[in-house]
C-alpha cells in the first residue's frame, strides 16, 4: 500500500510523502454502509486514511490537525458516500480562488455541491447511470436552493431600503 501512494505521490510532483489526514466517522458503532456487517469476525470501519496530494507548491491555505471527526452518511444511494461536511472541511483547508474541483468518482456528487458553495468550477466524472441520475437531482436542488436565497436576500435589502427611506414602499407616507 505505501508504494503505492508514493507512486501516486510521485505522479503528483509531490516530492514527499503526505501525512494522512484521518477522519474518524463518528458513531461508527451503528450498522451501516460503513461497518463491518460482523463485527465478532471483522473490525469496524470507524476511520478512513485521505492522502492530500498537491502538485507543484501550492501551499495548505488553512492548516489544521489532521483528525476530522464527521458522522458518515446514513441511508445512502452510494455504498461509500463522504459527507459534505468532510468535503467542506477538506476544501477550506486547500481552496484558493481560481482552482478547479475535479472529482474523478463523482458517486452523489458531493465534491460538486462544495464547489456550488464555493462559487468553484468543478469536473465530475461517474460512469453509473443511477449515480449521475443522482448529481443532476442534487444539482438541480441547489440551483433552487440559490434562487430561494436570492429572492430571501433581494427581499431583505428592499426591508432595509424601506427601513432607510422611513416611508411606505406604496403610499410613500411616513410609517407613524
Amino acid at each position: 500500500m505505501l508504494s503505492r501512494i508514493r507512486r501516486q505521490s510521485k505522479r503528483a510532483s509531490s516530492s514527499q510523502l503526505p501525512i494522512p489526514i484521518i477522519w474518524r466517522k463518528a458513531e461508527a458503532g451503528k450498522q451501516g454502509p460503513q461497518t463491518a456487517l460482523n463485527p465478532e469476525v471483522y473490525h469496524a470501519r470507524v476511520w478512513e486514511p485521505i492522502f492530500f496530494f498537491r502538485k507543484g507548491k501550492k501551499v495548505i491555505v488553512n492548516s489544521r490537525p489532521n483528525l476530522i471527526e464527521v458522522p458518515r452518511v446514513e441511508h445512502s444511494p452510494h455504498p461509500t458516500e463522504k459527507p459534505l461536511e468532510l468535503f467542506m472541511e477538506l476544501a477550506e483547508r486547500s481552496y484558493v480562488y481560481g482552482d478547479v474541483f475535479y472529482d474523478p468518482f463523482a458517486g452523489t456528487g458531493t465534491l460538486g455541491e462544495v464547489a456550488f458553495w464555493f462559487k468553484a468550477p468543478c469536473v465530475l466524472v461517474e460512469i453509473d447511470e443511477n449515480h449521475i441520475n443522482l448529481i443532476k437531482a442534487r444539482m438541480s436542488d441547489l440551483e433552487e436552493v440559490e434562487k430561494k436565497l436570492a429572492v430571501a436576500a433581494a427581499t431583505e435589502s428592499m426591508m432595509e431600503e424601506v427601513e432607510e427611506e422611513d416611508t411606505h414602499p406604496l403610499t410613500g407616507s411616513d410609517h407613524e
